[in-house]
C-alpha cells in the first residue's frame, strides 16, 4: 500500500481533519499523533489517529513527512511549499479557510488577549488556507477549471461559487482573512 505523502505537519492534520469518520460519517474528533524517522533521517511518516466523539469509532491515517517541515523557524501559518498539495484539493483548502474562519468574531470588543490571539491565529490559518488553493490555478490561467477537484468535498465547495476559484476572488479573500487576522491581534504578538 502507497502512505500517501503530506508536504508538511500542519497539511496532514488538515487532511485527516477533512476526513470523515468511518463509522458514522461525522467529523467531530480529537487526533493525536506519532512521528517514525528512518534510521537515516531521509524519510520519515506520521500515523494519526481519529477518535470519534459522536460513536467511538477510531481511525487511523498514515502519511510519509519530508525530512524537513517548512513550517519550521517560519512565522505564520505554512502548509507546504510552492508546489500544490497531492493529499488535498483547492475545494477542501477553501472549505478549511471557511471552516476556519466561521465561528471567528468580527468584532474583538470583550475578547481577552488569548481569545484575540486565537482567533487571529485562526485568521492567518485561514490566509494560509486560500493560498493553497491558489497554487493550483496553472500559470497563464486565471482560474480553475471544476476538474481539478478530485475529492466530493471539493466538488461540493466549487458549485456553491465557482467564480471563487479565480486569481482575483482568492486574492481578495486572502487579504479580508489577513486584514481581519491584524484587527483581532490590534499589535499583540500571536505567535509563541
Amino acid at each position: 500500500m502507497t502512505i500517501p505523502a503530506a508536504r508538511s505537519h500542519n497539511e496532514a492534520m488538515m487532511f485527516v481533519l477533512l476526513r470523515e469518520c468511518r463509522g458514522c460519517g461525522r467529523t467531530n474528533r480529537d487526533l493525536t499523533d506519532e512521528l517514525h524517522v528512518s534510521e537515516t533521517g531521509a524519510e520519515s511518516h506520521a500515523e494519526y489517529t481519529a477518535f470519534c466523539r459522536d460513536c467511538g469509532n477510531i481511525d487511523v491515517y498514515r502519511l510519509r513527512l519530508p525530512a524537513a517541515d517548512p513550517q519550521a523557524g517560519e512565522r505564520g501559518v505554512v502548509f507546504g511549499g510552492p508546489e500544490p498539495s497531492r493529499i488535498l484539493d483547492a475545494g477542501e483548502w477553501v472549505s478549511v479557510a471557511l471552516r476556519t474562519s466561521a465561528n471567528t468574531p468580527e468584532d474583538p470588543a470583550g475578547m481577552t488577549d488569548q481569545e484575540r490571539s486565537d482567533a487571529a491565529l485562526a485568521m492567518h490559518t485561514a490566509a494560509a488556507a486560500v493560498r493553497e488553493a491558489a497554487k493550483f490555478i496553472e500559470p497563464g490561467r486565471e482560474r480553475l477549471p471544476r476538474s481539478a477537484m478530485w475529492t466530493d468535498v471539493g466538488r461540493e465547495e466549487f458549485d456553491r461559487d465557482p467564480w471563487r476559484f479565480s486569481r482575483p476572488r482568492l486574492a481578495v479573500l486572502e487579504r479580508a482573512y489577513l486584514e481581519a487576522a491584524e484587527r483581532l491581534a490590534d499589535g499583540r504578538p500571536i505567535w509563541n
